[in-house]
């Protein structure tokens, strides 16, 4: 408990200066990976509990678990910030223009998920962008609101949501497969 503590004691130290630093940047990670799993997670385990209490409240297919995938994968595609992002004050932008990145970035970003421990790694060498970022041209930076409000683009989030399900079948396949 205490190491939650220190840091989010050190991001609040850190939001302050507004510098994305190593802190921000695990600290997001953190937040985004624990609150997408309380998200994806709880419904699939209180799905199995409802439909049988005697069965473990744990998916028992893969597939099962593409949902939270899929959420994972577009977790920042509005506007480049996902609930995490929002708590903290940061945003996914274009690493060119620095407005909110395209859903299509945020996803292919996020498809870096299923390499985390190399992400992090990375992550010790540039704060601002891990190997998702710079295949996806983005960058984390703190959140500037608009003069005008970010307008959704429904058809490149169907787009992202799409290349996040196929991808998300895709490694599931490849995994059963071995």
């Amino acid at each position: 408990m205490t190491i939650i503590i220190d840091l989010y004691c050190t991001c609040l130290n850190e939001l302050l200066v507004k510098k994305i630093s190593l802190g921000i940047r695990h600290g997001t990670m953190f937040l985004d990976h624990l609150l997408i799993c309380v998200i994806g997670i709880l419904p699939v385990s209180a799905y199995h509990l409802i439909a049988d209490p005697k069965a473990p409240a744990v998916p028992t297919s893969p597939f099962e678990m593409m949902p939270f995938f899929v959420i994972y994968f577009c977790k920042d595609c509005i506007g480049g910030r996902s609930l995490a992002k929002r708590i903290l004050k940061l945003a996914v932008v274009d690493n060119q223009s620095n407005r909110p990145a395209t859903s299509l970035q945020t996803v292919i970003r996020n498809l870096f998920v299923i390499v985390w421990p190399i992400e992090v790694f990375v992550s010790f060498f540039n704060q601002e962008r891990r190997i998702g970022d710079r295949l996806a041209r983005t960058k984390l930076a703190f959140y500037e609101p608009a003069e005008k409000p970010y307008k959704i683009n429904v058809l490149q989030l169907l787009g992202a949501v799409l290349l996040a399900t196929v991808f998300t079948f895709l490694l599931i396949r490849a995994f059963i497969g071995l």
